[in-house]
């Protein structure tokens, strides 16, 4: 009889460098973009930031940065998955797996 493995722990992310230089956003004027009714903006074209013209009239020159936190968020949410499944995953693997491999001392003051 073979025993089965545990699952693999999901690997930890590498993220990018938030701290980046500044840079303008280079802002697609050809659609506007309706923000909840009232707010509206157009989108980046390098980072897909959406921004409320009315709410922002300066133009930040945060468009890496934005890039970096989104992509670095999505793979802290992709991580944060995995490891929620492997956890899952774990649980069932001591309860219903790991006691009935081969060699597992049975009954009483196990």
């Amino acid at each position: 009889m073979t025993t089965i493995p545990a699952p693999a722990r999901p690997l930890k992310p590498e993220y990018e460098e938030e701290h980046l230089p500044d840079q303008a956003h280079d802002w697609d004027t050809s659609a506007y973009i309706d923000i909840s009714g009232v707010h509206g903006g157009y989108k980046c074209r390098t980072c897909g930031d959406v921004r409320c013209m009315r709410c922002h009239e300066t133009d930040p020159l945060d468009c890496l940065r934005v890039a970096a936190r989104e992509r670095n968020n999505e793979r802290r949410r992709t991580y944060l998955a995995a490891f929620t499944k492997w956890q899952a995953q774990m649980e069932y693997y001591r309860e219903h797996v790991q006691p009935n491999l081969p060699g597992t001392p049975r009954g009483w003051g196990s």
